[in-house]
Formats: structure tokens, C-alpha cells, sequence
């Protein structure tokens, strides 16, 4: 059964583009005993306005998005996301399940990769994204804060977290 929740991080100063806005992890997103969970989950973005731009592995070097929300979405392994630098959080994915990563958030693959991981990532239709290992001296965030809420939810559409402005 799909579950979702926010998680949060404490502001640190190790890495100075650090987003504040939700990070929304979603459990059981698709079924993880189907046979091919990539096409569920590009079905889900393409329903839901979202336009996949890779599948493969998460890279294990640390990086940001500035001008993007991006979802990323596991589908065959598992393995651990570390967000937020050396003092953030670190959330372990399994086949099905796929988080959603603010603008502005530095993440990376951080190990026990089993099962021949593989993930699909997507941002929102029309969005232009980066990618970035460390933001400009006058942009602490990298410009991050600028970036609208995607219009929806690319896992539960209207219905999820951010399917409706508030």
C-alpha cells in the first residue's frame, strides 16, 4: 500500500545550498513484484505532467538541481540516498519506492546498492533542470528558492502533497 511523508533537515552550514522545502518520500509507490516498474512509474509522471530524463544509476557524487524538483524513482535493487551533505539524512529506497528532491537539495548515492540498481528520474514538464556540485559565490542557493512548487504531484497527481497550492 503506498504510503508517503515529508522529512525535513537541519540547517547546516556544510553545504550552503540546502533547501528547505518538503522532501516527500513515497513508499510502495508501484507494485514492486511487477515486471517492469519503470513503465509504471514513466506512466505515472507522463500522467501527471512530469518528463523522465534518465534511467540508470543515482550518480555517487554529491550534486544539485537549481532550477528543478526532481523525482527519483527505484526500480529494480535498493540502496541509500544521502541528502543534505555528511550531516544531513540518509533514507534507504527500495524497488517501488521513490522520493521526491527539492531544488537546491545536494544529494548522492551513498552505498549498499544491491540488486542491480537501477532508478528513473523526471522533473516537471517545461522545466529546464542543472546540474551543479556547488553554487556560485553570490547565490548561496544556487538561485533554489526562486523555483515554483511543481503544479503537481508526480507520484499521486492532484491528490498528493503537491498536487494543490497552498
Amino acid at each position: 500500500m503506498l504510503e508517503w511523508r515529508r522529512l525535513t533537515l537541519v540547517e547546516n552550514d556544510e553545504f550552503p545550498a540546502q533547501s528547505r522545502k518538503a522532501i516527500i518520500v513515497y513508499r510502495n509507490a508501484v507494485d514492486p513484484d511487477a515486471a517492469d516498474c519503470a513503465k509504471q512509474f514513466e506512466a505515472l509522471f507522463k500522467e501527471h505532467g512530469w518528463h523522465l530524463e534518465w534511467r540508470g544509476r543515482i550518480s555517487d557524487t554529491g550534486h544539485f538541481h537549481s532550477r528543478a524538483h526532481e523525482i527519483i524513482a527505484i526500480v529494480k535493487g535498493s540502496t541509500i540516498l544521502a541528502l543534505g551533505g555528511g550531516r544531513g539524512k540518509r533514507v534507504v529506497l527500495d524497488v517501488g519506492d521513490a522520493i521526491l528532491i527539492p531544488p537546491g537539495l545536494l544529494h548522492r548515492q551513498a552505498g549498499a546498492w544491491t540488486g542491480g540498481v537501477e532508478a528513473v528520474g523526471a522533473v516537471p514538464e517545461g522545466v529546464e533542470w542543472d546540474l551543479r556540485r556547488e553554487p556560485p559565490p553570490d547565490e548561496p542557493d544556487g538561485g533554489a528558492a526562486l523555483v515554483d512548487r511543481p503544479s503537481c504531484d508526480p507520484i499521486l497527481g492532484i491528490r498528493g502533497p503537491f498536487g494543490l497550492r497552498q
